[in-house]
Order: C-alpha cells, then structure tokens, then sequence
C-alpha cells in the first residue's frame, strides 16, 4: 500500500463487520437482537471472539458445505441428481463440522465408492462417470489449474500438453459407475481393473501420469484414484494448499489473490505472491487445517477494512479497502426467509432451495454482480419478496403491531431486521415525513393520515434495495 501511496482504510463499524462475518462465515444475517447486543459490547476483543463463535456454529458447517458443492458439482443438473447432491452437501457437513483436516477430506472424496446418494460419490455421478469430466474438475477444484482446455490439443496459454491431461484422466479410466445410462444418479461408484484412455482420434493408450514432478515416490500400489490422491496430498506438492487458501481468500475478500481462482498458472500471477506462498506454507503446516484458515484470515486487519476510502477508489487488488460482495443466491434466499421469519422445516428448505434456483448465479468471478433480467424480475415482482413485505403476511410488520412499538421504534427495528444495522439520521430525517416523525413540527396531519402502510412499503423498499443483497 505504501509503494501505491495509498493508505488502508479505516475499520468499519461494528454492525457492518458483524453482517460481513455472519453472512461469510454461516450464510445468513444477525438477527436485530444480536446486531444490538454485538454494538453495545464493549470488550475489545468481541470481534475475534465472534470469529471463534461463528467458526463453531452447525450453520458455518451448512454454509462451507453449499459453498464446495456448489463448486464440486455442475451448475446444471436434473431434478434426478437432486439425492445425490444431497448426500454430498451432508457428507461435506458433517467432515467440516468435524474439522477433518482438508487434505483427508479430498482423499476421502477421490476414493469413495458406494451408491450416488450415499455422498461423495455424488461428485463423480453427477460428472457422468467420464474420466475426462472428472479430471477436470478435480483439476479446477483441488488445484486451481484448468486443465480442460489441453482436452483435445495442447494448452494454448500454459505449459500443458494434451498428454498431460490425458495422462492426468487416466486416474479415473478404471471408475465404474455401474448404473443405468437412462436413470442418471441411481449408479454404484467402484474401481473396476480395466479400463484405458486413448488419445482422442488414436489408438494410442494413454498410462496414468502425475502432472508434474514433486519429488513423491509413493505411487506403485493401490487404485489408480488411490495413486492419484496420494500424488495430490503429499506435503510435496504446492497444489493443494495453493488453490484452497485462493478459495478462501476469495470467500472472505471478494476476490482471490489470482483470478480467475481456478487458473493459477503460476504464482506470480497472484497480486501479492509473497502473500499467497507464505499462507499456503502455513496451512500445509497446521495439518490442513481449514477452520484455522478461515479464522487467520477473518481476524486480520485487512478483513476489518471499511468498503469506502476517505481519498477515493484504491485498486480493488489492493485490498485498501473491503470488496462489497453481492450475496450469492443462496445468502439472498437465506437472508429473505429472516427477514420472513420463517420456522425451519423440509418445505421451506424446498422453497428456499427453489428460490434460489429461480434466482440463479448472482455473483460472478472477483464478486461480480451477475443480476440478469429474470432475477431482477424475481426480486421486484416475485411473490417471496412480495410476502415479506405485504401487510397481512408478513411476521415482521404483525410483531411490529405490539403496543409499545410506536413508530420510531418500528423505524428502527425495520433497519435493524433487513439492513443488520439502525438507520442514520439521514435516513431518519428523510423518512420523518412518512412514518410522520418530523422534528417536533405539527403539521395537522394525524400518523395514520400520513400514511397506513408505510411499514409496508419501506420493508418492500429495504428487502429490495442493493444495501440488503450485498455484503458489506
């Protein structure tokens, strides 16, 4: 920052660090209640503290499960490969729950066998069972390389080979899915004892061939998917502890020291590469020690960073100040059900998941905003959002009804349930004339004349606003 001449930026204020680390650590919003209580502590170390508190909650495990899903698995996928994705998101659940150190979880993922719907298996079901799709995939997920473009020729803008990938998919030529072609997620996943790759348009057989040389040793027995994770695990090899501390940082900071985080060709692409090597080092050291990870990072000074700069707009590379990040369809989902108040049950997780679907991807690369027409439509027009909202249907407007609630008491509880914070006297002042609370001025109006449902319309106003589908 010193050689850009830039200085950091200040600390934001508690409530907005407290809804930046709820909704990236567990996926949804404080509750009003708990945005008060967070404002009103005065220890100085409530927000590491908050970290530690937020790390341990079953939703952090939920939302850290959704999350490598959602990268695991393509985007597109049939209502049949619903159980199996399922299974996956519980199987991920229950290891981060566990805190099962990152590098057994990726080993234990590579190697499961069993039916689709019994969890990781998911991830090579859902891929259809071609060597090619999957070695792929693990390449992007598990070690931030995109080897898919050497499929049918050499890499155009990296150093691999069209053997390389094949020698790479070979790993998972001896994968049986067993299954029915026409029934899609009802296979069986087992290592058969056959089972070659050829170079496409050749008969040239293709042998199971690590990407680059780590100095490892141990691949002379075992399955090929076995051989392989032992390849991608070892200490030895950069990969791993590289392209998991660019996920997270890309989690917790909007944008990954490298981008796109799923092609990192070398590390001095990284816009601190220092940085990158020093945090990979220290996490293959913890033991792959993922909520450790996550914790480093969110107690950092740079993660408590406010989202403006008093001298204008630093590079966004420069972490000067903090990415404002569109919540992913997901976060949105989630953060619309509290402010709903809705009770947890299988038909609302059904909704709620089908919500988000409607919505689609609405973060893109570096946390992009990705809002098209149809999720703009949804957010503006769609029933969920109009049920927040609409007098009768709404939980939060008939508990702001409660006779000690006059209306800036429902001013302030409608800022706190929606935005995690409580309105500015800006805000308060622009808004005094509708929820009729101007400055002491009697202007002859009674409130009710003001306006009767004006509750209504700044929820509708609040839940619609770009301040609720960001994280700041």
């Amino acid at each position: 920052l010193h050689e850009l001449g830039w200085e950091p930026a200040g600390e934001c204020t508690d409530a907005a660090f407290l809804r930046r680390a709820y909704l990236d650590l567990t996926g949804s919003p404080p509750t009003g209640s708990e945005v008060l209580d967070f404002i009103e502590d005065a220890s100085p170390h409530k927000r590491t503290q908050l970290i530690d508190r937020l790390l341990a909650m079953p939703a952090c495990a939920t939302h850290m499960a959704n999350t490598w899903a959602g990268w695991m698995l393509p985007e597109e996928s049939g209502p049949q490969l619903q159980p199996g994705r399922n299974g996956l998101q519980v199987w991920l659940r229950n290891r981060f729950a566990e805190n099962l150190r990152y590098d057994r979880l990726v080993s234990d993922l590579l190697v499961a066998s069993g039916p689709a719907q019994s969890g990781p298996t998911a991830f090579f079901v859902s891929l259809e069972g071609k060597p090619e799709k999957i070695a792929a995939k693990t390449a992007r997920v598990f070690m931030g390389v995109q080897l898919d473009c050497a499929e049918c020729h050499d890499h155009p803008f990296d150093e691999w080979s069209q053997k390389d990938f094949w020698g790479f998919a070979a790993y998972f030529a001896q994968l049986s899915t067993g299954g029915n072609p026409a029934r899609p997620g009802a296979g069986e996943i087992s290592d058969a004892t056959e089972g070659e790759v050829t170079l496409p348009g050749t008969d040239e057989v293709v042998a199971p061939k690590p990407l680059v040389n780590t100095g490892f040793s141990g691949l002379g027995s075992g399955t090929r998917r076995q051989q392989l994770t032992l390849w991608l695990t070892a200490r030895e090899n950069p990969f791993l502890a590289q392209a998991t501390v660019n996920r997270v940082w890309a989690l917790l900071f909007g944008r990954g020291l490298i981008e796109p985080i799923d092609d990192m060709r070398t590390l001095e692409m990284a816009s601190h590469p220092e940085l990158l090597r020093e945090l990979s080092e220290y996490f293959a050291s913890t033991g792959y020690d993922l909520r450790d990870l996550i914790s480093t990072l969110a107690k950092t000074q740079a993660y408590r960073r406010a989202t403006t700069h008093l001298s204008g707009a630093p590079p966004e590379d420069s972490y000067a100040v903090m990415s404002t990040k569109p919540l992913t369809e997901t976060q949105l989902v989630a953060t619309l059900a509290q402010v709903a108040r809705q009770i947890a049950g299988e038909e609302n997780a059904q909704s709620q998941a089908a919500l988000a679907t409607q919505l689609g991807k609405l973060r893109g690369a570096a946390s992009e905003a990705k809002l098209g027409i149809v999720s703009a439509l949804v957010t503006l027009h769609g029933e969920a959002f109009d049920v927040v909202s609409r007098d009768g249907s709404s939980r939060l407007l008939k508990a702001l009804e409660a006779p000690y609630m006059d209306q800036q008491k429902q001013l302030r509880w409608l800022f706190l349930s929606t935005l995690s914070r409580l309105p500015t006297p800006a805000e308060k002042a622009a808004l005094s004339d509708l929820v009729g609370a101007s400055s002491g001025v009697d202007d002859g109006k009674s409130d009710e004349d003001k306006s009767e449902t004006w509750q209504s319309d700044l929820l509708w106003a609040l839940v619609n606003s770009s301040e609720f589908a960001m994280t700041p």
